[in-house]
């Protein structure tokens, strides 16, 4: 295979390891500079940013809490609920570029699109006000591409015509990436084993040049893993020993990633049985010196694994453990080398729980797990080996950082509670920013039943309709009442009787006649699976609402909506809690007929 050679000295290429391979950008460093004054009111931010940002209010409010938590002196967490659509990317953007005290600024979210969002935004607010700020998204090195094995590769010519093509794509895109992140390669390549193996580790070219970058910038964007592998790195880069602020957004995904980051498991039997199943093979294309290492080293990896089997010692096995990945790693390399292709599926992950084995030996309190079940009708014999979550929250995240700014438009509670529980130096605070421009319509049930108003809705197709019960039985309660009583086009689809909720939740679509039937669950996993409650929601019992954080979620919610029907029954301290977001409907007469009045109000929807 040729390689790819530039003729001409274009000086946007740079040749290594004997490769085309596109310059970096020059990294410019920002340097002290006079910044503008934080804009405190809604007319000062008009005239500052022009056209350009006409903030509503519910943005203007956000802004101004966040610039009053990264003003104080104290240590601190701030939870901040949002209503959909205000802009809150930008609402947090402009008073933390306007303070030179919360930089470097880091940013942290699971999501890749909201990367791209906050690296353009941070470069039109800083073009806008006439400031220079350098911004820089970093991931982690087995992200990169290793050119220098990339090379090596290359002189490989025994690879299939896909794999060669595949090559040709690589040295072709080399020219043209700025990052040299693979994920920008993968679009039909994620059957390609050469991935993995052109996977860069701390020395590779793009990685370090990434670092050099983030080493310079005033904002770094990173996902939660990546924070978790680089941050102490990059802090001592900058002789720091806290970041200043750290902005979360996503944060329902942070819990089971730090959690994940610091925790392995094992399971001992399918390794055992694996590594006999590859004894006992008779493999060909191999030498004798192969054949007896595989011999040698099987042996040594089933005598480690009894070794664990007999021992509680954490540390001890923790050491035995990482030797018997080693072992099976190499001898991975062997088989792949004598042309082995069908390697036991359990030892497909064995270099990333290597890595996870080798981090928690660095850890001082370490808990371990001995799980005994079946899978695939097999015996599972799993050892579990984690850093307690709340302890790696507080020692390798929080303790880190002065300000810690979590900014989503829905935060589960148990997330809440989590990321709240904080050292006692921290002060913790919470809000929520809400939109008062787009309320809800609420009708009150009063003593009409549910029923009555479920069949005046369904005269005509307004889309989905969803109706919340506290619980599964209720579910089926309410989905036995209503099977006989609705008989329009719409369909009844009910959590638990007619499938799962993941199962609902996939096949749910706006447009669909359904009345669907869910518990408060849905809260949750709707978030998880970017999805949106229905304009019209229907909820008939009133303990739904306990805790009354659920409203708050329910009508955040719905304001994705420019027009919206909450049907359920409030009380007073509750309407007036949210009264900013609910938009009452009082002209309806109970004792009228209700076709007619939700013909007129539903030709809004």
């Amino acid at each position: 295979m040729q390689l790819i050679k530039a003729k001409s000295k274009r000086s946007d290429i740079e040749v290594v390891s004997q490769l085309a391979v596109k310059k970096p950008t020059p990294v410019i460093e920002s340097g002290p500079q006079k910044l503008p004054v934080y804009p405190t009111t809604a007319q000062d931010k008009a005239a500052q940013f022009g056209h350009w940002l006409t903030p509503k209010e519910a943005q203007n409010e956000l802004m101004n809490r966040v610039n009053v938590f990264i003003s104080k002196r104290a240590d601190g967490i701030l939870t901040m609920l949002t209503a959909p659509k205000i802009g809150k990317t930008l609402g947090y953007l402009v008073p933390l570029l306007l303070n030179a005290a919360s930089k470097p600024l880091m940013l942290l979210t699971n999501d890749e699109s909201l990367q791209i969002q906050q690296r353009e935004l941070v470069q039109k607010i800083a073009k806008l006000l006439d400031i220079r700020v350098q911004v820089a998204t970093l991931y982690d090195a087995s992200d990169y591409i290793d050119v220098a094995i990339f090379n090596q590769l290359c002189q490989r010519t025994e690879d299939t015509a896909q794999v060669q093509f595949f090559k040709a794509r690589v040295l072709v895109w080399l020219t043209q990436t700025n990052t040299g992140l693979l994920h920008e390669i993968q679009v039909g390549a994620s059957n390609i084993p050469l991935i993995d193996e052109i996977r860069s580790d701390a020395s590779g070219l793009f990685f370090k040049r990434a670092q050099a970058t983030v080493d310079a910038s005033d904002v770094l964007i990173m996902n939660f893993e990546t924070y978790f592998n680089q941050a102490n790195t990059l802090l001592t880069a900058r002789h720091l020993k806290k970041w200043p602020v750290v902005t979360m957004e996503t944060p329902n995904q942070f819990v089971s990633d730090l959690e994940a980051f610091y925790h392995v498991s094992i399971d001992l039997k399918a390794l055992q049985n694996s590594l006999k199943s590859i004894v006992n093979q008779e493999i060909v294309g191999l030498t004798h010196k192969q054949r007896l290492f595989i011999k040698q080293s099987v042996g040594e990896a089933l005598k480690l694994i009894r070794q664990i089997y007999q021992s509680q010692h954490t540390v001890t096995n923790l050491k035995r453990i990482e030797r018997l990945l080693i072992i099976i790693s190499r001898l991975s390399e062997v088989l792949q080398i004598s042309g082995h292709s069908s390697l036991p599926r359990e030892w497909q992950s064995v270099k990333q729980q290597l890595a996870k084995v080798r981090r928690l030996q660095q850890q001082t309190v370490i808990e371990n797990q001995i799980d005994e079940t079946l899978v695939n009708d097999q015996k599972a014999i799993i050892y579990h080996y984690r850093v307690p979550i709340t302890y790696a929250y507080h020692n390798m995240f929080i303790n880190h950082i002065h300000k810690l700014l979590v900014i989503s438009e829905y935060l589960d509670t148990k997330i809440s509670e989590f990321l709240r529980d904080t050292p006692e130096n921290m002060t913790v605070e919470r809000d929520f920013i809400h939109n008062d421009t787009q309320a809800i319509s609420l009708f009150q049930l009063g003593k009409t039943s549910p029923i009555l108003h479920l069949q005046a809705m369904t005269q005509k197709n307004i889309g989905e309709i969803v109706v919340i019960v506290p619980d599964i039985e209720r579910v089926n309660h309410w989905y036995q009442k209503l099977r006989h009583v609705i008989t329009t086009e719409y369909n009844l689809v009910a959590e638990g009787i007619t499938g799962s909720l993941e199962k609902i939740q996939r096949q749910s679509h706006s447009e669909q006649p359904n009345i669907v039937i869910l518990t408060p669950k849905v809260l949750t996993t709707m978030w998880l699976r970017d999805q949106e409650l229905p304009r019209i929601v229907v909820v008939p019992e009133r303990s739904v609402w306990q805790p009354v954080s659920r409203l708050a979620l329910v009508l955040t919610e719905m304001q994705r909506h420019p027009a919206a029907l909450l049907v359920t029954q409030l009380n007073a301290m509750q309407r007036h809690r949210f009264k900013s977001q609910l938009k009452i409907i009082s002209n309806l007469n109970h004792k009228q007929n209700l076709i007619t009045q939700y013909d007129h109000i539903l030709n809004d929807f």
